[in-house]
């Protein structure tokens, strides 16, 4: 049996700990989340406007790369699909921060979704799928 250093034993125990917290972040999310590469997000928060990308997205909400939550108030947001745009009320939920910084972005889940931009959004989903 190969002996491990210290060290190596404390990132191996740090990398299970991860997982075992993605994994169980995974099993409480209601809906499945979509990758997304080039999707732009318009972010109106008070009187300021930003333009980022989306990292993944789902029929809940949608997690913004490269930006973190300036308030806990909701935002309005409109995802540029492809052939259309859509505007969306959203909640900024949770920051993540990877160590050193190199990544970080918000995830937000949408509010007041009428059926028929629900309808609409299940339809995009289903193309980036």
């Amino acid at each position: 049996m190969p002996k491990h250093t210290k060290k190596q034993m404390i990132r191996k125990k740090t990398t299970m700990k991860a997982a075992t917290k993605e994994s169980s972040r995974a099993n409480r999310r209601a809906h499945v989340r979509i990758a997304t590469s080039g999707l732009l997000v318009t972010e109106r928060s008070g009187e300021f406007e930003f333009v980022v990308n989306a990292g993944n997205i789902s029929e809940g909400g949608i997690y913004l790369t490269k930006r973190l939550k300036t308030t806990d108030e909701p935002s309005r947001l409109r995802i540029h699909f492809s052939k259309e745009t859509m505007d969306v009320l959203a909640q900024p939920i949770h920051d993540e921060v990877e160590v050193g910084g190199k990544s970080f972005g918000t995830g937000y889940g949408f509010i007041q979704l009428s059926p028929k931009d629900s309808s609409t959004l299940r339809q995009h989903l289903g193309d980036l799928n």
